[in-house]
């Protein structure tokens, strides 16, 4: 015959028996194979067939000296199996597939040669073996063939040869397409790790104008209120400084945390920062904050404090301020602020917008409820909100 002809996964390849300017076309962006010139090696060449099952070569039948013949003169890395023995034979541009193995592999049997794969190729070699051929693509095989395991991807095909009527062997066309394969799971890693990128990107976009928002309504809320009659300007603009300074004090705790959550001590310990550490105490569990809550907890410490310092426990040297929290297990958060030592205190006569900023904003962010009194011995403020704290 002139030619043998097999097309699978969108390859054609034509081999000739005597041609010299063979082409194997890829089509499919599978790895690129050393296509070597028609011809054999030394080691091929001077093969002594007469070794193995097969016998010598001029003692070969017509279809095996045929398969081989058209073996040898492509470019193409083929290789071939005959007789029960399923002795296998190769040309040339098969031989960086064997690596080691080559060339103690020819005229072996091919479930030696393959030992490593053998499970997995022998039920698509029975299947040629049976008179149907078989195909795949980018069949994944670990094999050992440069003394070290390496995972590796194939498209192929096994088709039967044939004898008359008796299938003798099988023909194996092989393309390796690790490289293929390998790149396009990096590309798609690479991919990915991109459109992750640039969803977080759009996230971290969303949550900064969602908090640049939010800051500028509680600083439009509290200029609002501070700069309202019948406060003077002077005192106002002081008043207002110190707050946005609470704020900001308040936003450096939370950029800290990247805005997740932090605690009620960590917030309390920011919040009366500038208190004589002995005029303070504090006590009660690990109480976890959402940012919006700790905001607030923050600006109302502010105000509790600044009272204190002006006209309560903190403007005299034996006044003291005391801060517990608990969270029960029935789901109840209690905070509390309690003086001790001040002046005698005296009720205010009007509520301004820093009781209002400790009573009502607290009750709105946690979800609970307020009291602040006014007892002769000392400011008394407490919170009670479920537990745990949401946002």
């Amino acid at each position: 015959f002139e030619y043998t002809q097999k097309r699978w996964y969108g390859i054609v390849i034509f081999f000739f028996q005597a041609e010299a300017g063979i082409r194997a076309y890829d089509v499919t962006g599978v790895q690129t194979c050393a296509l070597r010139s028609p011809g054999l090696t030394d080691t091929i060449r001077q093969f002594d067939w007469s070794t193995t099952p097969l016998g010598p070569k001029d003692a070969w039948s017509s279809a095996l000296r045929t398969t081989y013949d058209i073996m040898m003169s492509t470019r193409f890395p083929v290789c071939a199996t005959w007789g029960p023995e399923m002795t296998l034979l190769y040309n040339d541009s098969y031989i960086p597939f064997l690596g080691n193995r080559h060339p103690a592999a020819l005229g072996q049997p091919i479930n030696e040669v393959w030992h490593d794969i053998w499970d997995d190729i022998r039920p698509l070699i029975e299947t040629a073996m049976s008179g149907e051929s078989v195909g795949l693509e980018d069949l994944k095989l670990i094999m050992t063939r440069k003394g070290y395991p390496e995972e590796t991807y194939w498209t192929f095909s096994y088709s039967p040869l044939r004898e008359g009527d008796r299938v003798m062997g099988i023909l194996d066309i092989a393309l390796e397409t690790t490289d293929r394969v390998t790149s396009a799971r990096e590309q798609a890693r690479t991919e990915a790790a991109l459109r992750e990128a640039v969803a977080q990107r759009t996230l971290l976009a969303d949550e900064l104008q969602h908090r640049v928002k939010n800051i500028l309504a509680m600083v439009g809320g509290v200029a609002r209120q501070t700069f309202r009659p019948p406060a003077t300007l002077s005192s106002a603009t002081a008043e207002f400084e110190a707050r946005l300074h609470a704020l900001g004090r308040a936003q450096d705790l939370l950029t800290q945390v990247s805005w997740t959550e932090t605690d009620v001590e960590t917030v309390v310990r920011n919040g009366l920062a500038n208190v004589v550490p002995e005029r303070v105490r504090m006590g009660g569990p690990k109480v976890a904050l959402p940012a919006k809550p700790a905001l607030a907890l923050s600006l109302a410490l502010h105000e509790l404090m600044t009272n204190a310092m002006k006209y309560g426990a903190l403007s005299t040297e034996a006044g003291h301020v005391s801060l517990g929290w608990t969270a029960d297990p029935a789901g109840t958060l209690r905070f509390s602020w309690s003086e001790f030592g001040g002046p005698p205190v005296v009720p205010p006569t009007h509520k301004g917008f820093g009781s209002r900023l400790i009573t009502s904003a607290l009750a709105t962010e946690f979800r609970g409820s307020t009291d602040l009194d006014y007892p002769p011995d000392g400011v008394r403020f407490t919170l009670t909100a479920p537990y745990p704290v949401t946002s």
